[in-house]
Protein backbone atom coordinates (compact mmCIF):
# COMPACT_ATOMS: atom_id res chain seq x y z
CA UNK A 1 0.00 0.00 0.00
CA UNK A 2 1.03 3.45 -0.94
CA UNK A 3 2.06 6.46 1.44
CA UNK A 4 -0.97 8.17 -0.46
CA UNK A 5 -3.77 5.36 0.37
CA UNK A 6 -2.40 5.03 3.52
CA UNK A 7 -3.34 8.37 4.65
CA UNK A 8 -6.25 8.07 3.12
CA UNK A 9 -7.79 4.95 4.99
CA UNK A 10 -6.19 6.97 8.17
CA UNK A 11 -8.32 9.80 7.26
CA UNK A 12 -11.70 8.24 6.88
CA UNK A 13 -10.96 6.00 9.92
CA UNK A 14 -11.15 9.40 11.35
CA UNK A 15 -14.32 10.45 10.02
CA UNK A 16 -16.12 6.96 10.20
CA UNK A 17 -14.95 7.50 14.43
CA UNK A 18 -16.30 11.41 14.46
CA UNK A 19 -19.44 10.26 12.90
CA UNK A 20 -19.95 7.06 15.12
CA UNK A 21 -19.26 9.16 17.89
CA UNK A 22 -21.68 11.97 17.28
CA UNK A 23 -24.16 9.41 16.56
CA UNK A 24 -23.78 7.46 19.86
CA UNK A 25 -23.81 10.87 22.11
CA UNK A 26 -27.08 12.04 20.40
CA UNK A 27 -25.85 14.95 18.30
CA UNK A 28 -26.68 13.28 14.94
CA UNK A 29 -30.28 12.37 16.53
CA UNK A 30 -31.75 8.26 15.67
CA UNK A 31 -33.53 8.47 12.51
CA UNK A 32 -32.22 12.62 11.72
CA UNK A 33 -30.49 13.05 8.42
CA UNK A 34 -26.94 13.58 8.47
CA UNK A 35 -25.04 16.45 6.20
CA UNK A 36 -24.48 16.10 2.86
CA UNK A 37 -21.36 14.25 1.73
CA UNK A 38 -20.31 18.15 0.18
CA UNK A 39 -20.76 19.35 3.60
CA UNK A 40 -19.01 16.49 5.21
CA UNK A 41 -15.77 17.14 2.60
CA UNK A 42 -16.06 21.02 4.33
CA UNK A 43 -16.34 19.82 7.82
CA UNK A 44 -13.66 17.67 7.39
CA UNK A 45 -11.65 18.88 4.90
CA UNK A 46 -11.10 15.55 3.15
CA UNK A 47 -12.12 14.41 0.13
CA UNK A 48 -15.63 12.95 -1.51
CA UNK A 49 -13.97 9.23 -2.02
CA UNK A 50 -12.75 9.45 1.93
CA UNK A 51 -16.40 10.72 3.43
CA UNK A 52 -17.92 7.83 1.13
CA UNK A 53 -15.65 5.10 2.78
CA UNK A 54 -16.01 6.15 6.02
CA UNK A 55 -20.32 6.47 5.38
CA UNK A 56 -20.33 3.34 3.73
CA UNK A 57 -18.83 1.56 6.63
CA UNK A 58 -22.03 3.04 8.90
CA UNK A 59 -24.08 1.66 6.29
CA UNK A 60 -22.89 -1.91 6.23
CA UNK A 61 -22.86 -1.74 10.39
CA UNK A 62 -26.32 -0.60 10.06
CA UNK A 63 -25.93 2.69 11.85
CA UNK A 64 -27.01 4.06 8.85
CA UNK A 65 -28.83 4.06 5.57
CA UNK A 66 -28.98 5.80 2.44
CA UNK A 67 -32.38 6.95 0.92
CA UNK A 68 -31.63 6.91 -2.81
CA UNK A 69 -33.23 11.22 -3.22
CA UNK A 70 -33.50 11.65 0.11
CA UNK A 71 -30.20 11.44 1.47
CA UNK A 72 -28.23 9.45 4.34
CA UNK A 73 -30.43 8.97 8.12
CA UNK A 74 -29.66 7.34 10.97
CA UNK A 75 -30.94 3.87 12.14
CA UNK A 76 -32.98 3.55 14.96
CA UNK A 77 -31.90 1.78 17.83
CA UNK A 78 -28.61 0.63 16.04
CA UNK A 79 -26.05 1.78 18.11
CA UNK A 80 -25.06 2.07 21.15
CA UNK A 81 -26.01 5.20 23.25
CA UNK A 82 -22.35 6.40 24.50
CA UNK A 83 -20.95 9.57 25.99
CA UNK A 84 -17.39 10.52 25.30
CA UNK A 85 -14.80 11.54 27.63
CA UNK A 86 -11.58 13.84 26.51
CA UNK A 87 -8.58 12.78 28.22
CA UNK A 88 -5.55 16.18 27.63
CA UNK A 89 -2.34 15.04 27.68
CA UNK A 90 0.46 17.36 28.76
CA UNK A 91 3.05 19.11 26.37
CA UNK A 92 6.33 18.37 28.22
CA UNK A 93 7.88 16.22 25.19
CA UNK A 94 9.61 13.40 27.39
CA UNK A 95 9.85 9.61 26.47
CA UNK A 96 9.10 9.63 30.94
CA UNK A 97 5.57 11.14 30.17
CA UNK A 98 4.94 9.15 27.15
CA UNK A 99 5.54 6.04 29.36
CA UNK A 100 2.79 7.75 31.93
CA UNK A 101 0.53 9.35 29.67
CA UNK A 102 0.41 5.45 27.98
CA UNK A 103 -0.76 3.36 31.24
CA UNK A 104 -2.72 5.98 31.99
CA UNK A 105 -4.61 5.73 28.79
CA UNK A 106 -4.49 1.96 29.49
CA UNK A 107 -6.68 2.52 32.98
CA UNK A 108 -9.03 4.88 31.00
CA UNK A 109 -9.59 1.92 28.56
CA UNK A 110 -9.81 -0.65 31.37
CA UNK A 111 -12.88 1.56 32.93
CA UNK A 112 -14.62 2.44 29.58
CA UNK A 113 -13.75 -1.07 27.19
CA UNK A 114 -17.17 -2.74 26.35
CA UNK A 115 -19.28 0.05 28.41
CA UNK A 116 -20.93 3.01 27.58
CA UNK A 117 -18.50 5.43 26.65
CA UNK A 118 -15.39 6.64 24.64
CA UNK A 119 -12.62 8.51 24.84
CA UNK A 120 -10.89 11.42 23.01
CA UNK A 121 -7.29 12.65 23.84
CA UNK A 122 -6.80 16.18 23.33
CA UNK A 123 -3.29 18.09 23.65
CA UNK A 124 -3.51 20.25 25.93
CA UNK A 125 -2.79 23.54 24.00
CA UNK A 126 -5.91 22.63 22.17
CA UNK A 127 -9.47 23.69 23.19
CA UNK A 128 -11.48 21.44 21.64
CA UNK A 129 -12.46 19.25 24.72
CA UNK A 130 -14.21 22.11 25.92
CA UNK A 131 -16.21 22.78 22.69
CA UNK A 132 -16.81 19.82 21.38
CA UNK A 133 -20.08 19.22 22.00
CA UNK A 134 -19.60 15.34 22.21
CA UNK A 135 -17.06 15.55 25.01
CA UNK A 136 -19.57 15.22 28.25
CA UNK A 137 -16.41 15.03 30.94
CA UNK A 138 -12.76 15.65 30.67
CA UNK A 139 -9.39 14.13 32.85
CA UNK A 140 -7.21 16.39 32.94
CA UNK A 141 -3.23 15.54 33.18
CA UNK A 142 -0.33 17.77 35.21
CA UNK A 143 -2.40 20.63 36.54
CA UNK A 144 -0.58 23.78 37.52
CA UNK A 145 -1.27 26.43 40.22
CA UNK A 146 -3.40 28.61 38.98
CA UNK A 147 -4.73 26.13 36.12
CA UNK A 148 -6.53 27.91 33.51
CA UNK A 149 -7.63 25.23 31.79
CA UNK A 150 -9.83 23.98 35.50
CA UNK A 151 -10.94 27.62 35.09
CA UNK A 152 -12.41 27.56 31.66
CA UNK A 153 -13.89 23.51 32.44
CA UNK A 154 -15.62 25.42 35.23
CA UNK A 155 -17.00 28.70 33.16
CA UNK A 156 -18.43 25.91 30.64
CA UNK A 157 -20.05 23.66 33.06
CA UNK A 158 -18.14 20.79 32.14
CA UNK A 159 -17.86 17.91 34.59
CA UNK A 160 -13.72 16.91 34.73
CA UNK A 161 -11.72 15.29 37.06
CA UNK A 162 -7.80 16.18 37.75
CA UNK A 163 -4.65 13.29 37.55
CA UNK A 164 -2.29 15.57 39.84
CA UNK A 165 -2.69 17.48 42.76
CA UNK A 166 -5.14 20.63 41.64
CA UNK A 167 -4.13 22.88 44.08
CA UNK A 168 -7.81 22.94 45.28
CA UNK A 169 -10.15 21.44 47.88
CA UNK A 170 -12.84 21.77 45.86
CA UNK A 171 -11.43 19.65 42.42
CA UNK A 172 -12.02 15.73 42.22
CA UNK A 173 -8.92 14.29 41.28
CA UNK A 174 -6.76 10.94 41.41
CA UNK A 175 -3.30 11.32 42.56
CA UNK A 176 -0.66 9.45 43.87
CA UNK A 177 -0.15 11.19 47.49
CA UNK A 178 3.35 13.20 46.37
CA UNK A 179 4.16 14.27 49.47
CA UNK A 180 4.47 10.85 51.06
CA UNK A 181 6.69 9.83 47.83
CA UNK A 182 9.04 12.81 48.23
CA UNK A 183 9.57 11.73 52.30
CA UNK A 184 9.41 7.93 51.46
CA UNK A 185 12.28 8.85 48.73
CA UNK A 186 14.36 10.80 51.91
CA UNK A 187 14.07 8.40 54.52
CA UNK A 188 15.10 5.59 52.15
CA UNK A 189 18.54 7.24 51.50
CA UNK A 190 18.63 7.94 55.29
CA UNK A 191 18.65 4.75 56.87
CA UNK A 192 21.01 3.89 53.91
CA UNK A 193 23.83 6.50 55.47
CA UNK A 194 22.96 9.65 53.19
CA UNK A 195 23.37 12.46 54.86
CA UNK A 196 24.33 15.48 52.12
CA UNK A 197 20.90 14.89 50.00
CA UNK A 198 20.50 16.67 46.80
CA UNK A 199 17.27 17.14 44.56
CA UNK A 200 17.33 16.89 40.76
CA UNK A 201 13.43 18.09 40.68
CA UNK A 202 11.15 18.83 37.80
CA UNK A 203 9.21 22.71 36.73
CA UNK A 204 8.53 24.25 39.69
CA UNK A 205 5.09 25.10 37.88
CA UNK A 206 3.97 21.76 38.27
CA UNK A 207 2.30 20.62 41.87
CA UNK A 208 3.56 17.07 41.18
CA UNK A 209 7.04 19.09 41.76
CA UNK A 210 6.62 21.00 44.63
CA UNK A 211 4.64 18.20 45.99
CA UNK A 212 7.17 15.75 46.16
CA UNK A 213 10.08 18.40 47.19
CA UNK A 214 8.02 19.44 49.98
CA UNK A 215 8.03 15.75 51.18
CA UNK A 216 11.56 15.23 51.08
CA UNK A 217 12.30 18.76 52.84
CA UNK A 218 9.75 16.87 55.05
CA UNK A 219 11.99 13.49 55.25
CA UNK A 220 15.04 15.66 56.15
CA UNK A 221 13.58 17.52 59.01
CA UNK A 222 11.70 14.12 60.39
CA UNK A 223 15.43 12.76 60.56
CA UNK A 224 16.94 16.16 61.90
CA UNK A 225 18.70 16.95 59.20
CA UNK A 226 17.71 20.73 58.94
CA UNK A 227 20.58 22.25 56.83
CA UNK A 228 20.95 24.00 53.58
CA UNK A 229 19.39 21.65 50.66
CA UNK A 230 20.47 22.04 47.38
CA UNK A 231 17.62 21.41 45.04
CA UNK A 232 17.53 22.52 40.71
CA UNK A 233 14.66 23.19 38.58
CA UNK A 234 14.26 21.67 35.22
CA UNK A 235 12.43 20.15 32.20
CA UNK A 236 11.69 16.10 32.62
CA UNK A 237 14.72 15.72 29.98
CA UNK A 238 17.57 13.24 30.84
CA UNK A 239 20.20 16.42 28.69
CA UNK A 240 18.46 18.50 31.54
CA UNK A 241 18.93 16.61 34.25
CA UNK A 242 22.82 15.75 33.78
CA UNK A 243 23.45 19.67 33.45
CA UNK A 244 21.78 20.33 36.73
CA UNK A 245 23.07 17.46 38.40
CA UNK A 246 26.70 18.57 37.43
CA UNK A 247 25.49 21.95 39.26
CA UNK A 248 24.36 19.90 42.23
CA UNK A 249 27.73 17.98 42.46
CA UNK A 250 29.43 20.94 43.62
CA UNK A 251 28.32 20.61 46.90
CA UNK A 252 29.32 17.16 47.09
CA UNK A 253 25.69 15.18 48.00
CA UNK A 254 25.74 12.01 49.20
CA UNK A 255 22.75 11.43 47.22
CA UNK A 256 20.30 12.71 44.83
CA UNK A 257 16.48 12.30 44.74
CA UNK A 258 15.44 12.62 41.02
CA UNK A 259 11.71 13.65 40.48
CA UNK A 260 11.33 11.43 37.26
CA UNK A 261 13.36 9.04 35.74
CA UNK A 262 14.75 11.01 33.26
CA UNK A 263 15.97 13.70 35.71
CA UNK A 264 17.83 10.31 37.52
CA UNK A 265 19.24 9.03 34.11
CA UNK A 266 20.32 12.20 33.67
CA UNK A 267 22.48 12.29 36.80
CA UNK A 268 23.76 8.96 36.57
CA UNK A 269 25.60 10.15 33.51
CA UNK A 270 26.90 13.50 35.40
CA UNK A 271 28.18 11.31 38.02
CA UNK A 272 29.91 9.35 35.94
CA UNK A 273 30.91 12.05 33.81
CA UNK A 274 33.00 13.55 37.16
CA UNK A 275 34.71 9.97 37.47
CA UNK A 276 32.10 9.34 40.55
CA UNK A 277 30.88 6.15 41.11
CA UNK A 278 26.92 5.05 41.90
CA UNK A 279 26.06 3.88 44.25
CA UNK A 280 29.57 3.95 45.94
CA UNK A 281 30.23 7.76 45.98
CA UNK A 282 26.71 8.86 45.42
CA UNK A 283 23.02 7.04 45.83
CA UNK A 284 20.28 7.90 42.89
CA UNK A 285 16.91 7.49 42.95
CA UNK A 286 13.96 8.52 41.34
CA UNK A 287 10.09 8.41 40.86
CA UNK A 288 8.00 6.70 37.68
CA UNK A 289 9.95 3.43 37.62
CA UNK A 290 9.35 3.54 33.66
CA UNK A 291 11.18 0.86 31.91
CA UNK A 292 14.61 3.22 31.77
CA UNK A 293 15.20 2.41 35.30
CA UNK A 294 16.18 -1.03 34.26
CA UNK A 295 18.15 -0.01 31.11
CA UNK A 296 20.50 1.94 32.87
CA UNK A 297 24.05 0.68 34.35
CA UNK A 298 23.63 0.57 37.17
CA UNK A 299 20.04 0.19 37.11
CA UNK A 300 17.59 2.92 39.11
CA UNK A 301 16.32 2.64 42.35
CA UNK A 302 12.32 3.78 41.69
CA UNK A 303 9.29 4.56 43.30
CA UNK A 304 6.26 2.91 41.42
CA UNK A 305 3.40 5.55 41.02
CA UNK A 306 0.81 3.34 39.28
CA UNK A 307 -0.01 5.47 36.54
CA UNK A 308 -2.69 2.52 34.99
CA UNK A 309 -4.46 2.86 38.47
CA UNK A 310 -4.30 6.18 38.28
CA UNK A 311 -5.74 6.35 35.19
CA UNK A 312 -8.85 3.55 36.11
CA UNK A 313 -9.52 5.79 39.37
CA UNK A 314 -9.58 9.06 36.93
CA UNK A 315 -11.96 7.36 34.73
CA UNK A 316 -14.14 6.04 37.13
CA UNK A 317 -15.01 9.11 39.11
CA UNK A 318 -15.50 10.89 36.04
CA UNK A 319 -18.08 8.65 34.72
CA UNK A 320 -19.86 8.85 38.35
CA UNK A 321 -19.65 12.37 38.24
CA UNK A 322 -21.64 12.59 34.87
CA UNK A 323 -24.16 9.58 36.51
CA UNK A 324 -24.92 12.06 39.15
CA UNK A 325 -23.34 10.87 42.01
CA UNK A 326 -21.27 11.82 44.88
CA UNK A 327 -17.35 11.45 44.43
CA UNK A 328 -14.33 11.24 46.49
CA UNK A 329 -11.02 11.89 45.68
CA UNK A 330 -8.43 9.27 45.31
CA UNK A 331 -4.82 8.95 46.37
CA UNK A 332 -2.85 6.16 45.25
CA UNK A 333 0.30 5.57 47.15
CA UNK A 334 3.78 4.59 45.84
CA UNK A 335 5.83 1.96 46.48
CA UNK A 336 9.98 2.32 46.22
CA UNK A 337 11.35 -0.82 43.62
CA UNK A 338 15.23 -1.21 45.05
CA UNK A 339 17.86 -1.51 42.34
CA UNK A 340 21.46 -0.91 41.94
CA UNK A 341 22.15 2.83 42.17
CA UNK A 342 21.53 2.93 45.75
CA UNK A 343 23.20 0.63 48.68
Amino acid sequence: MNKTSRKEKTLYARVREDLRTKIASGKLAEDGQIPTERDLCRTYDVSTITVRQAVGDLVRDGILTRIPGKGTFVNEGKHEKRIAIGLVIGDENSGTDAYFFSNVVRGVKKVIAGGSATCLIFNENETGYCSDETVQGVILKNPRTNDIRISLLRERGIPFVVIGNPDDDTVVFADNDNVAVGESMAAYCIERGAKNIAMANGPNHLTVSMDRERGVRKGLERAGINGAFDVSYSNFTVDEGKQHALRLLRNKPDAIIACDDHLGVGAIAAIRESCLRVPDDIAVICCNNAPTTICTSPSLTAVDIFPETLGMNAAQLLMDIIAGKTVKSVRVAGSIIARESTR
